[in-house]
């Protein structure tokens, strides 16, 4: 009698013991947090046959998004009021660029600083495929000139 009583104890332990690692294992651990993203800033410099050629005038940040999407987006220090300028992404690099454009968009000018959106939600690549392009971004003053007010390498082509 005094075995099964011992054994029915060390039986009721060892359940006890595994429900509460069944249990301990299928609860939430509290932190429903996605994981990280990741991003990555390159700065932007003036007209280069200017003064403002090793100031930066702005910044392209790129996001990546938990669902594996990723943001681009620009910040500019100054535009100029009422003038459309307009932003070209380029193969290459400022020193070597090559003549496929990936991106061309106007901007509209304020005469002062702005942030825009390039990209949101892109999903024709990943992030890691973005960081491992050589690309540049061109800012013209205005549709049709030539007259740059802000250039930069971005992505692969960066060299910080």
């Amino acid at each position: 009698m005094l075995n099964q009583k011992r054994r029915a104890f060390q039986v009721g332990v060892m359940v006890a013991a595994l429900s509460g690692i069944i249990l301990g294992a299928c609860s939430k651990s509290g932190d429903d947090s996605p994981p990280p993203t990741r991003s990555a800033v390159y700065k932007i410099f003036g007209d280069p046959k200017s003064a403002d050629a090793a100031k930066q005038v702005g910044v392209v940040t790129i996001k990546e998004n938990t669902n594996k999407t990723f943001d681009l987006t620009m910040s500019l220090d100054k535009t100029l009021k009422d003038v459309k300028h307009r932003l070209y992404i380029i193969t290459g690099d400022t020193a070597a660029p090559l003549i496929d454009t990936i991106y061309n968009k106007e901007v509209a000018g304020t005469g002062n600083s702005i942030v825009f959106e390039i990209a949101k939600n892109e999903n024709r690549f990943s992030y890691d495929s973005a960081l491992n392009r050589k690309a540049f971004v061109k800012i013209l003053k205005a549709q049709g000139s030539d007259s740059i007010i802000s250039r930069g390498n971005i992505f692969k082509s960066f060299k910080p």
